[in-house]
Parts: structure tokens; C-alpha cells; sequence
């Protein structure tokens, strides 16, 4: 904080500066322009400092975190971050779903451990997408615990911007255990006050967006989940 005040005491600092200096001695057109340009400038990257992007917690699973992409800068919570100008934390974990629970380092992980780090980072806007790996739990098990995810998370985050996105697979046919968890999802977020995003399923039925594995999407197959949800991202975000 200290060195934010410092920052913007310095750029206004200059501001003043160049203000005074335009009305001492006459100068061109271009000369003024020129200042002119160069106080906005310093205005603009003031605000930059006093009003950082949103920092935005992404929750899910191998998707979300990216498996297949050839790096994590390609994968699409990133593409998305650097279009809507967001901060991201990505705390999503291969094999990871609502009752789905893989071993970490720390332990098991599932959607609520993500959780659990995700609200000491206070974000903004909260991300959660995925559930596949639910796919063999189907069910009223399934559905509570999906309901008590998201009531947890407005507990935990009251402020937060909630965004869920339904659950994605790369091969077809796309069993029908998916559209079920994505009808969880939407009931669960919509009760918190949080926005549902549906994007249906881009990457199925389009081989040059998906790995040889054939299991996840690859660098175009994320590009465009990332260009989907944009897509449907809710103007108030």
C-alpha cells in the first residue's frame, strides 16, 4: 500500500509539473499535443495502479487446469484472464471433481479443497467449472453435494462474483450423465445468486481441436473454450 501511495504521489507529482510548464512559456502546437499526451498517459497508468484487474479463482479439473495444452499459458482459464484482463489463480487439479478426490501433496484434492485455498487469495470472481470425473456418482448424493460446494462458497466468499460453466468432454458421444451434472450445477450456482454459463460442448466433433489421445482438447481446442465462455461471460463481470 505504502509503495502504491508513493507511485501515484510521484506520477501526480509530474502531472502538476507538466501542467505548470505549459502555461510558462508559449510552446507549438505539437509541443502541446505532445504534453498534452503524455499527462493522460501518467493519468492512465495512475489509475492503473490505484484499480488493479480483478483477481479471479478458477476451481475445476483437468480441464480447467489444462491437461493436454502445451504449456499453461495455453490453456483456456489463461486465454481468458489475458481477454477480460483478469488476474488468475488457477487451483484446478487433474482428476478433481465435486465428490471425485485425487492424492496431492497435501492430501486428497477435490472441489473443495480447491475451495479451501481459493478463499485465503479473496478473489474478486470465482470460476468453477468441470465435473466429469463425477460421472460415475450421478445421483442425489451427486446433487447435494454439489449444492453444498457452491452454499460453502458464498459463505466463505459473500462479495464474490460467481460464475459456474458446465462440464466439458472432448470425444462423443457425450454421455448423457453429463448433461444431468450440468443440470446440478446450474440449480446449485442459481441459488447462491451466481450466473450459469453453457457452452454446450465446442471441441466435440472436431478432431483438429482435439489431442491424438483423443481425450483432451489441444491448444485450438482450448482456445476455443476460451473464446465460448467469453462469449457467454455475463456484461457485468
Amino acid at each position: 500500500m505504502r509503495a502504491c501511495a508513493t507511485t501515484l504521489g510521484v506520477l501526480f507529482a509530474v502531472v502538476l509539473s507538466l501542467s505548470g510548464c505549459a502555461t510558462s512559456t508559449p510552446i507549438s502546437a505539437n509541443q502541446a499535443a505532445s504534453e498534452r499526451a503524455g499527462v493522460q498517459a501518467l493519468r492512465s497508468s495512475a489509475a492503473a495502479v490505484s484499480n488493479p484487474p480483478p483477481l479471479v479463482a478458477f476451481i475445476g479439473d483437468d480441464y480447467t487446469i489444462g491437461a493436454g495444452t502445451d504449456g499453461p499459458t495455453r490453456r483456456w482459464t489463461s486465454i481468458l484472464s489475458r481477454q477480460e484482463h483478469w488476474r488468475e489463480e488457477n487451483f484446478a487439479f487433474i482428476g478433481a471433481g465435486y465428490l471425485a478426490a485425487v492424492a496431492s501433496k497435501s492430501g486428497s484434492a477435490n472441489y473443495a479443497t480447491e475451495l479451501a485455498k481459493a478463499v485465503k487469495t479473496t478473489p474478486s470472481i470465482v470460476v468453477v467449472s468441470g465435473g466429469g470425473n463425477d460421472l460415475a456418482s450421478v445421483g442425489p448424493a451427486l446433487a447435494r453435494e454439489i449444492k453444498s460446494f457452491f452454499t460453502s462458497l458464498r459463505v466463505s466468499l459473500p462479495a464474490a462474483r460467481v460464475i459456474a460453466v458446465n462440464p466439458w468432454q472432448a470425444a462423443s458421444p457425450v454421455p448423457p450423465g453429463l448433461t444431468t451434472i450440468a443440470g446440478y450445477v446450474r440449480a446449485a450456482v442459481r441459488d447462491v445468486k451466481g450466473v450459469f454459463v453453457d457452452v454446450g460442448q465446442p471441441v466435440v466433433g472436431h478432431p483438429s481441436l482435439i489431442t491424438r489421445s483423443g481425450k483432451y482438447p489441444n491448444d485450438k481446442g482450448y482456445a476455443r473454450l476460451a473464446q465460448a465462455v467469453g462469449a457467454k461471460l455475463p456484461n457485468s463481470v
